[in-house]
């Protein structure tokens, strides 16, 4: 079994600046590749520019430049945007460079020698925006008047067709064989959809646009973007470069794509290379858009987040982790300034960076700098037990990280956390300090090895942060990725300096969220209707779904909000599977104090109808927008 580990984004269209959705979808990979490294894997993370096309051509006219001049101007944004945001890829992959041309040029001449690229007329409709062809029969996926919409192209040229349509079947032969081979399973699901209704072969040239790379043979006509800015893929992992690397790292591990442009990932891709004979990715990971109050982002609409901005006030590490927290596997999910302030605050500080402070921080600022640790002082504190839950947490982290479920593995951490600062509390460290000198230093170290694990286990999310950790403890990551068994520092550590990992943010609180002081209840049956504007109601959609660990009848729901995820504990185990939940929209009461139930943080109420033999959910009768104001 080979160890290595290749993961790809898209490479990004170079008509434009970095913005969140790009950032997203390269931290989801940079992320996966920081913890295959952990493992010691050899891992290959590429990303990169799309340069060629009638979109840079158009852009690079407007602004009196080439179009290379525009695309390196567009391409360096992009690398620079990265180091900016701590993503560092192995490959940065252009698609003007010599090294893609002289792929691309094969790769379309082996097509052509063995019959699957044609000669023929293209008729129907061109989507500029997308720079996509929809024939008459597809093209009211995209418009109800294509005769009017400006976005569209009448199209009538001589052009190259890839003989999409005869793989059709050899491409539902391999859903059916590999079925994680497109995930989350909904996604699959709608290409599967797609192959049923049946392929038509593709244009795969253009005679109108100049700027590309030329069709082998025939200077007249330059090879489609979408085609030849698949092939970077290949590019990049060294075929007809080194053999030697590109059989080491393809097929791709992972190939990490917006749902927006899985028809071109999940289709055309692995049947182009069906036809080269060359193996298919294991796993196309499709994520969903970010959201802001509930709505796709957009210039037009005002509701767009610079990355760069939101970098440079809360660091790269909470930017990064508050992303893929706030963003399930196979869902849209809200995400804006405040949801980003509210999880550094919470989780970031107050979890990992608060515990950090009031452990190792604490030990500092009283002066020890050496910690040693005996078990036997340390007999009457819960150890054993404590080691139990955080191996339990570590498990379910590296199952999640495994299956690409990357917030699912960050709640696992955040459980971790949560633990270990009871366990503080139960232990009071600051008694200890004042009591018994010897438990103290053997808690710390204690500690220290927790907190080194934890760091092993977070580094992937928070690169930064946590290389603090292990310069504050003198050490560095294991090669081997991070141990279940928490005692991996030598018995006798020196204890650097404690910096502060996340400094609380301060955030602006309006006087009408300050809180009220409280009023006598009302008696009467009736209610103004005041009163029930105070009831805030939103439509949301159920994320995740799981059992309560301490009672049968409760289920723990995520749940996806205009304000960010949130998580509910409803009564309704009796009434429905978990595996049915999961998509479903729902009414949230959203605006109810946060309480704990049996134990797990309850953050609203799900509306349900109910007598004492059935229950059903309160729900729309058509699928609407998220976030939505129920009244």
């Amino acid at each position: 079994m080979k160890n290595s580990f290749y993961v790809t984004t898209p490479i990004y269209y170079a008509n434009g600046t970095p913005h969140i959705g790009h950032a997203f979808t390269t931290y989801l990979a940079d992320t996966l590749a920081r913890y295959h490294r952990h493992f010691g894997k050899q891992v290959r993370f590429t990303t990169g520019t799309d340069e060629h096309g009638q979109k840079v051509q158009e852009v690079a006219q407007q602004n009196n430049r080439t179009p290379l001049e525009q695309a390196d101007l567009i391409s360096q944004r992009f690398r620079d945007a990265w180091v900016e945001l701590a993503i560092g890829p192995d490959d940065f992959i252009r698609t003007t460079e010599e090294r893609h041309k002289k792929v691309v040029n094969n790769l379309v001449k082996k097509l052509m020698d063995q019959g699957d690229i044609y000669k023929g007329i293209y008729k129907g409709w061109y989507l500029i925006e997308e720079e996509d062809f929809y024939p008459e029969s597809r093209v009211h996926e995209v418009s109800d008047d294509p005769e009017n919409d400006p976005r569209l192209q009448r199209v009538e040229e001589e052009n190259y067709f890839f003989k999409l349509s005869s793989y059709t079947e050899k491409l539902k032969a391999h859903y059916e064989q590999e079925p994680d081979f497109v995930l989350p399973r909904n996604r699959r699901n709608e290409m599967l959809s797609f192959l049923e209704q049946g392929l038509d072969d593709i244009s795969i040239s253009r005679a109108k646009v100049s700027w590309g790379i030329p069709v082998p043979g025939d200077e007249g006509q330059v090879i489609y973007v979408w085609i030849e800015a698949l092939m970077n893929y290949l590019t990049s992992a060294g075929i007809y470069q080194s053999e030697e690397q590109f059989s080491h790292y393809w097929p791709a591990q992972v190939q990490i794509v917006g749902k927006d442009i899985l028809k071109f990932h999940a289709i055309y891709w692995p049947a182009l290379l069906l036809a080269l004979d060359l193996p298919l990715p294991k796993t196309i990971l499709a994520h969903g858009w970010i959201l802001s109050g509930g709505e796709k982002m957009s210039k037009s609409k005002g509701n767009t987040q610079d990355p760069l901005t939101l970098c440079e006030r809360f660091g790269s590490d909470a930017l990064r982790y508050t992303l893929i927290r706030e963003v399930s596997l196979g869902q849209d999910g809200n995400f804006d300034q405040d949801i980003l302030a509210n999880r550094y605050n919470v989780e970031l500080a107050n979890d990992l960076g608060n515990l950090f402070s009031r452990t190792l921080g604490f030990a500092r600022k009283r002066g020890e700098s050496e910690l040693k640790y005996t078990r036997q002082s340390v007999k009457d504190l819960p150890v054993d037990e404590l080691y139990q839950k955080l191996g339990d947490c570590l498990r379910e982290y590296k199952e999640q990280m495994d299956s690409f479920q990357l917030s699912r593995a960050q709640e696992a951490l955040v459980k971790a956390l949560q633990t270990l600062n009871q366990f503080v509390d139960a232990s009071k460290p600051w008694q200890l300090a004042k009591e018994n000198q010897e438990c103290f230093l053997s808690f710390t170290h204690l500690m220290a090895n927790c907190l080194y694990t934890m760091a092993q286990a977070f580094h992937p999310f928070l690169p930064q942060s946590c290389d603090k950790i292990f310069r504050t403890l003198g050490t560095q990551p294991k090669e081997t990725g991070y141990s279940i068994e928490l005692s991996q520092l030598k018995d006798s550590i020196q204890l650097g300096e404690t910096p502060t990992l996340f400094p609380k943010i301060k955030l602006e609180t309006s006087k009408s969220s300050e809180k009220q002081p409280s009023k006598k209840k009302n008696k009467q049956k009736s209610i103004t209707i005041e009163d029930f504007e105070k009831v805030k109601m939103e439509l949301v959609t159920i994320l995740e779904a799981s059992s309560h660990p301490d009672a049968e009848k409760l289920l723990v729901l995520q749940v996806s909000t205009s304000q960010g995820k949130r998580q509910v504990v409803s009564g309704i185990s009796k009434y429905y599977e978990l595996g049915d939940l999961p998509g479903k929209q729902v009414v949230l009461v959203k605006n109810l104090e946060e309480v704990e139930i049996r134990g797990v943080k309850s953050q609203g109420m799900i509306l349900a109808a109910s007598n004492k033999k059935e229950l059903s959910l309160v729900t729309v009768d058509s699928k609407i927008q998220e976030g939505s104001r129920v009244s």
